[in-house]
């Protein structure tokens, strides 16, 4: 099986036919809340995946054909702000580890697939993400969009501060994945959608600016 640069990416799909296992380490924009894999080859093995994200759930199902061992490790990636309450597979505790970065954390787990369908359900609460759409520029034209140059959280995971580059006197809009946790916003508002909402100061026309912008949330 060829894998491409997109599956490893998004997806964090991998195969290793030494160790019978297949990866799958979704680390996807944070308005997907579904896709599905099919026709993963391990052997004489072929699994199917379909993932389903909610506010406060992540459900991997699998199915697979042929004869053979298959593992599966399963590490969806979660927000520094999420906890974990639970992990099951079909209904039975699963057990689990928590490995953290400086961005997010991916929630481990590893399992074998069996014939009939499985599924993994992961509860968690006060999940967050952020969705920057970002459009391309007519041929010819620069660029417009807003730029995420960083981000990072306090210690305690009750702010995250934004440092953003947007066109002078430009407004731009994030949207926002579980937007009831935000309490107030410093450098921004939260629209009625449920947006963040960014406005630049006026300047020289076609000139980014640098603003930083600080998101508080209600304590978890």
């Amino acid at each position: 099986m060829v894998i491409s640069p997109i599956l490893r990416g998004l997806l964090g799909l991998q195969t290793n036919a030494e160790a019978h296992q297949i990866t799958i380490a979704p680390h996807v924009p944070a308005d997907w809340t579904s896709f599905a894999i099919h026709n993963v080859h391990l052997g004489n093995i072929s699994a199917d995946f379909r993932y389903h994200k909610t506010q406060d759930s992540i459900v991997l199902e699998t199915t697979r054909t042929g004869t053979g061992d298959c593992w599966v490790e399963f590490a969806p990636a979660i927000s520094l702000r999420a906890k974990v309450l639970s992990v099951e597979m079909n209904a039975r505790s699963l057990p689990f580890k928590i490995l953290p970065n400086s961005n997010d954390q991916h929630v481990t787990m590893r399992f074998p697939v069996y014939g009939g369908p499985n599924t993994i359900t992961i509860r968690v609460k006060n999940d967050f993400g952020l969705v920057v759409s970002n459009e391309l520029p007519s041929l010819g034209s620069t660029s417009r969009n807003l730029r995420v140059i960083s981000e990072s959280w306090n210690a305690t995971k009750t702010q995250l501060t934004l440092e953003l580059a947007g066109i002078a006197g430009a407004s731009y809009e994030i949207g926002v994945s579980n937007p009831g946790q935000i309490a107030s916003i410093d450098g921004g508002t939260l629209t009625k959608q449920g947006k963040l909402q960014f406005d630049f100061p006026s300047g020289p026309p076609e000139t980014y600016l640098h603003a930083k912008v600080t998101i508080h949330f209600t304590q978890p």
